[in-house]
């Protein structure tokens, strides 16, 4: 009986609170206004406005040796099997077999073979400024090259996209299969606020302004007004903390000023002792904290 309990507890749900409440169950509904879980002593409805975060699976990574990377300009970041730009649309190809049909406008980046690791480095390298103009990455001779310019549409097969090359008279189309990625310049934040972050089982991070869980089916409102229907069973975690909750350890300093009067400058620890041990303090462990 004990080890069926043990086993239960991993399987079950797990919702955290803003205050640091945890409940554990089964998530059976999500509204407007609340998300019900179902525990050993019957429902208990969390308001959403405090829900931090809602645990379901253990995620298992994309497992995919080649693979896109489509980033929308609300910071949703999807792992495609296939991405395919027709027009002013992408389809773009989940892992787990779901497509899903978004407006072209809605695309911050695409970078194919996402998981080269050294063009991933490069591509990192090349992809942070904040330059403001559409640029397509290509590969030649092993180097990633970006060029600066003006996106287009696709045409109607998918094949070519409009390119017009800054300083050229004209637009030119490009083969998409040529293409390492596309990174287009968005200077208007979505109509909308995400309220959750949702993680599939791959990895996929889907932001929401709207959730509804009826059934088996998780439907997600994205800031663009699409709305995706996600089985219960690919949903690994919900993350409402959008600015609800900053831990001093995950940001940054602007400055650090480490000194000593005499010679030993020890330096300061994120999420652990000044040892490199666990953060204790009066017998109880923290996970997070700035030991200095």
């Amino acid at each position: 009986a004990t080890c069926a309990k043990g086993i239960e507890s991993l399987l079950a749900d797990e919702l955290r609170t803003l205050g640091g409440k945890t409940v554990t169950g089964t998530l059976t509904r999500i509204t407007d206004t609340e998300i019900v879980l179902k525990t050993d002593t019957g429902d208990v409805a969390t308001p959403l406005s405090q829900v931090l975060a809602v645990d379901l699976k253990v995620g298992r990574g994309i497992d995919l040796v080649h693979y896109s990377d489509l980033r929308l300009i609300d910071d949703t970041l999807l792992h495609c099997r296939t991405v395919a730009i027709r027009g002013k649309e992408v389809e773009a190809t989940l892992p787990s077999g779901m497509v899903l049909k978004l407006p072209i406008a809605s695309v911050a980046t695409l970078q194919n073979d996402a998981g080269n690791k050294e063009l991933k480095k490069k591509w990192d390298e090349l992809s942070a400024p904040r330059i403001k103009r559409d640029r397509i990455f290509i590969v030649s001779e092993g180097q990633l090259n970006a060029l600066e310019g003006l996106l287009g549409e696709a045409d109607a097969e998918g094949k070519t996209i409009a390119f017009k090359r800054e300083g050229a008279d004209a637009a030119v189309p490009v083969l998409l299969d040529k293409v390492h990625g596309l990174a287009y310049w968005r200077p208007d934040a979505p109509a909308e606020t995400p309220i959750c972050k949702v993680i599939d089982v791959d990895g996929n991070a889907l932001h929401a302004v709207k959730l509804a869980y009826v059934g088996d089916t998780l439907t997600i409102q994205t800031p663009f007004g699409a709305k995706v229907p996600l089985k219960g069973d690919l949903v690994s975690k919900l993350d409402f903390n959008f600015g609800r909750l900053s831990y001093l350890s995950d940001v940054e300093p602007a400055k650090v000023v480490e000194k000593s009067g005499i010679g030993l400058v020890v330096r300061y620890k994120k999420d652990q002792n000044l040892d490199g041990e666990s953060i204790l303090l009066d017998g109880k462990q923290y996970g997070k904290g700035l030991s200095m």
